[in-house]
């Protein structure tokens, strides 16, 4: 009996290629550190309500 999913494993992946594309290229030549920045205030009080 097989324990690992194929489907997890394919979504892992991706997500896995799409973390290393953001690293090597710095958050997508910036666009990802100007996003965070300009959205980070309202992220930090979001979790601070839940």
């Amino acid at each position: 009996m097989p324990t690992h999913s194929k489907t997890i494993g394919y979504l892992l992946w991706i997500f896995g290629f799409t973390g290393i594309l953001w690293l090597l290229t710095a958050s997508l030549f910036g666009i990802g550190w100007l996003y965070d920045f300009c959205t980070l205030n309202g992220q930090i009080d979001e979790r601070n309500r839940a």
